[in-house]
């Protein structure tokens, strides 16, 4: 009913298809081997069906060829930062030909930020140096340990979802995400809304946490890139996963937006 609800509101029909899903199960979905996609995801990136609706996450392999909706059953929750360093590249040769491809890399990298300051009239070099992917967290444990040391500073919105779960529940995950916070003390920082949490994560250092289904999630799905953690939190939710090739995806986005108050009811 739920997902008729969602595909009424995209504008789009469903057509079953048969697929085995206890194999599916046991081979996690499908995998990606021998460059191609095995599984559902074998059938999704075929063409055999246009969305697959999975109990599956997303990390760097998968979203190369698939697109992931939010979540829409209101239990997984997210966390994200701004790196504070650049990964260090791959070795390919010997540490002392990686370090000078470094400071070699370095050198021009500081040569074109002077350059482009000095066209542009301003001073913001080092806001452009700055510029970093996102951290991509893989268990809470990695997200509580650079809380507790101070390596990145806790932000929660005040009036949201994850701070109430924060400071409630007795899920494990919360109760070790809670220990971390009260250890962190005032270095942690409340955001009043979320316009002044997302000015404060445009510098690194800052970890942000918020309920998947919320208002602040679904604010910063457009401003930010978001990372899933994968495992130490409650169960894991309901997502659509479609091709990157499909042109239909924004609409579906919006759709679960919208069936929130339906499966509320």
């Amino acid at each position: 009913e739920a997902m008729g609800y969602i595909a009424q509101a995209a504008g789009l029909s469903i057509q079953p298809v048969p697929f085995n899903i206890s194999t599916a199960r046991d081979i996690g979905y499908g995998s990606y081997q021998n460059g191609s996609w095995t599984g559902a995801l074998g059938d999704l990136a075929a063409g055999v069906f246009d969305i697959a609706c999975l109990f599956y996450q997303r990390n760097e392999e998968r979203s190369r060829d698939f697109h992931f909706t939010s979540s829409f059953q209101r239990t997984q929750f997210v966390m994200f930062s701004r790196l504070k360093t650049e990964p260090m590249p791959p070795t390919l040769g010997s540490p002392y030909e990686v370090w000078l491809s470094a400071l070699a890399t370095i050198f021009v990298q500081t040569i074109a930020l002077f350059i482009i300051s000095e066209s542009c009239q301003t001073s913001r070099i080092s806001n452009l140096h700055w510029h970093r992917r996102w951290e991509t967290f893989t268990t809470i444990e990695e997200a509580e340990s650079l809380i507790e040391t101070g390596e990145l500073i806790f932000v929660i919105t005040h009036d949201g979802t994850f701070y109430r779960q924060l400071f409630a529940s007795e899920d494990p995950s919360f109760v070790r995400l809670r220990k971390a916070f009260e250890k962190g003390g005032r270095r942690n920082v409340t955001a009043s809304f979320n316009e002044e949490a997302v000015t404060i994560l445009q510098e690194p250092g800052f970890l942000f946490g918020t309920h998947s289904e919320s208002s602040s999630f679904q604010y910063f799905r457009d401003v930010c890139d978001i990372f899933f953690l994968y495992s130490g939190l409650p169960t894991q939710s309901t997502q659509f996963i479609t091709r990157k090739d499909f042109p239909f995806n924004h609409r579906i986005d919006n759709a679960i937006i919208q069936s929130d108050g339906f499966l509320y009811q």
